[in-house]
């Protein structure tokens, strides 16, 4: 986003500095403001992409123009829950292997002027059951005798009692909803943002 006022562009600014000679695109919803500014993208060699990356479509055409291939993606955007999510499902493909995909903001999702999801993909919650597919295995371990239930067991493995999988059963219903994102490597998080690594070797 451009931005107004004594921040304009600060952050358009600092990739630039901090990546002096890396191709930059910068997306934006406002179409009128980067015509407007054109001098200044210019001036720091960064192109731009207009359009609203919660439409499927207008995420093709993005890479398309660019050619895809990302090493990086700041999602600085909307901050809208499904807007967030549609755009990740459309760009992590893109990503190259070992790149990293940024999600700013987060702490907004929880409220109504950013949760377009009804409450049924904040993505806090969406993170969280890809951190939880990372980090817990589908069946417990050997010294516990029994599968758990976030997925069917083998045939003739013993399935772990009701009473004790209720954690698992909900963990399922997320992980359905949710699946891992294909290639991911490791997720990290900070207050107001997280990182999705890509594995370096993807077949």
């Amino acid at each position: 986003n451009a931005g107004k006022g004594h921040t304009f562009a600060n952050s358009a600014r600092l990739w630039r500095k901090l990546a002096p000679r890396a191709e930059l695109y910068e997306a934006e919803f406002d179409g009128k403001c980067v015509a407007h500014h054109q001098s200044l993208w210019d001036q720091l060699n960064i192109q731009t992409l207009v359009g609203d990356q919660g439409n499927n479509t207008v995420l093709d055409s993005w890479n398309k123009r660019t050619g895809g291939k990302y090493s990086i993606v700041i999602d600085d955007g909307s901050h809208r829950n499904a807007d967030i999510l549609t755009a990740f499902n459309r760009l992590w493909p893109e990503v190259r292997p070992g790149g990293l995909y940024f999600i700013e903001d987060l702490q907004v999702g929880r409220h109504a002027a950013w949760d377009n999801t009804g409450g049924e993909a904040v993505m806090s919650d969406v993170l969280q059951s890809w951190v939880d597919q990372l980090l817990v295995a589908d069946k417990y371990s050997k010294n516990a005798g029994c599968y758990s239930r976030l997925k069917r067991a083998p045939p003739h493995a013993r399935q772990c009692p009701n009473e004790n999988a209720a954690a698992h059963i909900r963990a399922r219903k997320q992980r359905s909803n949710f699946p891992l994102p294909s290639h991911a490597a490791f997720i990290f998080c900070q207050t107001y943002a997280c990182v999705i690594g890509k594995h370096a070797l993807v077949r």
